[in-house]
């Protein structure tokens, strides 16, 4: 996205929120995380968000699970 879009906006988003639906695997979830983590660890103008609604059936305790996962990655550019 950076490549084609340039360094003059910010991209918001990298996770998508049917992810948080109970039907996708824990392991999915992380790994998911981890590459947007990977592909985004040094761009300062990337705000790291949900794209789209969490589904009513969310597991909430995902969202927790991104803050452990940026912590043990120590990104403090996320935090």
């Amino acid at each position: 996205m950076r490549k084609l879009e340039g360094d003059n906006i910010v991209i918001w988003g990298g996770i998508l929120g049917v992810l948080f639906s109970p039907q996708y695997a824990e392991e999915g979830f992380e790994q998911h995380l981890n590459k947007v983590l990977d592909e985004f660890a040094d761009d300062a103008r990337f705000v790291l968000g949900i794209d789209d609604q969490v589904p009513p059936d969310g597991v909430i305790s995902r969202t927790k699970k991104v803050r452990d996962i940026i912590d043990k990655r120590s990104c403090t550019s996320y935090a």
